[in-house]
């Protein structure tokens, strides 16, 4: 195996060791929340639309949520009930 060559043993712990990614993506309605995550489904991205926030913890928690490595891209809706930016950064740094 050459020094460029990947292989799939190193891949696997490359997504193991990085941290999983998340985006959120949020506006008002119309604003083009869900063009933007259509673009970043298109580039790999898992995406979630218009998710309630109650179910932002049990996306992010363990079991069901993403792996670790992956790139989640979840769009809210800024006008969403109880909708504190500040609040879901400290959710999402969790």
């Amino acid at each position: 195996m050459t020094r460029d060559a990947k292989s799939p043993a190193i891949d696997t712990l490359a997504a193991q060791a990085a941290p999983t990614r998340v985006l959120l993506v949020t506006g008002m309605s119309g604003a083009g929340k869900s063009s933007a995550l259509k673009i970043l489904e298109d580039l790999g991205w898992q995406v979630v639309d218009n998710l309630p926030l109650f179910l932002l913890d049990a996306l992010l928690g363990d079991g069901g949520g993403p792996r670790r490595g992956d790139a989640l891209a979840v769009g809210i809706d800024s006008r969403t009930r109880d909708f504190r930016p500040e609040a879901l950064v400290v959710e999402v740094g969790r």
